[in-house]
């Protein structure tokens, strides 16, 4: 069974404001100790009994096309195991 992972992040040096709101909520919780949030995306693609190496391949093609804006994130690829 293929499952591949797909976790999409902002580059880096952009500008996160849900990380900002939620890092902002943290400390006004009383959590101080935290310097910084960063939020993303995750999906789970499963290619059902697929090779791994072919749903990888698609994953990535999925991810750049659809799951992922290339301007401002990248995307991790994992197979789970």
């Amino acid at each position: 069974m293929a499952i591949i992972q797909v976790e999409v992040r902002l580059k880096e040096g952009i500008l996160d404001p849900q990380g900002k709101a939620i890092q902002h909520a943290l400390d006004s919780m009383g959590y101080k100790d935290c310097q910084s949030v960063q939020c993303g995306k995750f999906f789970e693609l499963d290619f059902g009994a697929m090779p791994s190496d072919e749903a990888l391949k698609q994953a990535e093609a999925v991810a750049k096309k659809i799951l992922a804006n290339p301007n401002i994130e990248v995307f991790f690829l994992k197979v789970k195991e």
